[in-house]
């Protein structure tokens, strides 16, 4: 498993740990099932590069449930290596094998994508429903929060520098697209362009996971004043101006979105909405479309939907195994 000297895998093969097991307990995986996988009688005689150890190691399964693959693995190897490698979940496997034990063409059908219904009439056996439902769901590992917001950041990062490498008719196109104002420069128009990514990169992290809060400044060009927040000025535009609300000359400021966590909460998604300069005459859904295609061109999740007259959350994520750091600034990620 470990293939280059790592100080905290030497320290724990200093315990006695082989390299593999050294190498899974420093890269972050849970040391009471490595501790516990290493301890155990049906572990001996096994190498480290036995699927059903890996499966533990790469945090696939547990100590318990390696033990039952391990007789699973004489008869029904590829199962085994489909969770160590971490394409099939240990669930999926489970089911596969109470169905289908003992049935090689049957589970090799079954993993190249057979409907397990189908394969169960031509085998003449009877599999129960629940099993039966699990098979067809397919296995697939839900990925990590972690993993997923690395990718977001990635693709946020790779679609900044893009636009910044653009013709001038190309940006003026994509800013279009993400209903912004076209400006006078390249420079206003990445910059431009910089604070729309910082905010719906912020947008498609908390909708993937809810810990993670919004804040930012506001992509259109607006002003407001900083006695009562609204903004009827004079002219909308200078650092000073006259405000008719307060009646008199007053600082302006550009609004903020502030540590937003329910997108989901009807004048939260209204704030975020007005903060990317979306028209306040459209429908709640409307927004939520054109949210929609803002995340899609950039290729990044948006794990928010419409349920009835309410939109909910559709995250399907599972949390990640190391914490992953806020940052309300994708380029400082």
């Amino acid at each position: 498993m470990a293939t280059d000297s790592n100080p905290l895998t030497d320290a724990y093969m200093a315990l006695g740990l082989s390299e593999d097991f050294a190498a899974a307990i420093a890269s972050g995986q849970d040391a009471d099932a490595v501790i516990k996988t290493w301890k155990a009688a049906w572990r001996k005689g096994l190498p480290d590069n036995h699927p059903a150890i890996k499966a533990v190691l790469n945090g696939k399964a547990s100590p318990e449930e390696a033990e039952s693959l391990i007789a699973a693995s004489h008869e029904h190897p590829e199962l085994v290596t489909l969770v160590a490698d971490g394409t099939k979940t240990m669930k999926w496997v489970v089911a596969v094998l109470d169905g289908f034990k003992g049935m090689h063409h049957g589970v090799e059908a079954i993993i190249g994508g057979a409907d397990p219904n189908i394969v169960a009439n031509f085998l003449d056996v009877e599999v129960n429903s629940k099993t039966l439902k699990i098979i067809k769901e397919g296995g697939s590992p839900i990925t990590k929060i972690d993993v997923v917001i690395n990718q977001i950041e990635e693709n946020i990062q790779r679609s900044r520098e893009q636009f910044a490498s653009m013709s001038e008719e190309k940006m003026k196109e994509t800013l279009k697209k993400s209903h912004l104002k076209i400006g006078r420069g390249k420079k206003e128009r990445i910059e431009r362009y910089d604070r729309f990514l910082n905010l719906v990169c912020q947008i498609s992290k908390n909708s993937v996971d809810p810990a993670l809060s919004i804040s930012g400044t506001y992509v259109k060009e607006k002003r407001i004043c900083n006695v009562c927040s609204q903004s009827r000025l004079r002219y909308n535009r200078e650092p000073r101006d006259y405000c008719w609300n307060c009646r008199r000359e007053v600082h302006t400021v550009v609004p903020t979105v502030k540590n937003i966590r329910d997108i989901t909460d009807s004048k939260n998604f209204n704030t975020i909405s007005d903060a990317l300069g979306i028209s306040k005459s459209k429908s709640k859904f409307e927004k939520l479309q054109i949210l929609r295609k803002f995340t899609k061109q950039i290729d990044i999740p948006l794990m928010i939907s419409k349920k009835g007259t309410k939109i909910v959350r559709t995250t399907i994520y599972e949390k990640g195994s190391s914490n992953h750091e806020q940052s309300n600034d994708f380029r400082k990620s």
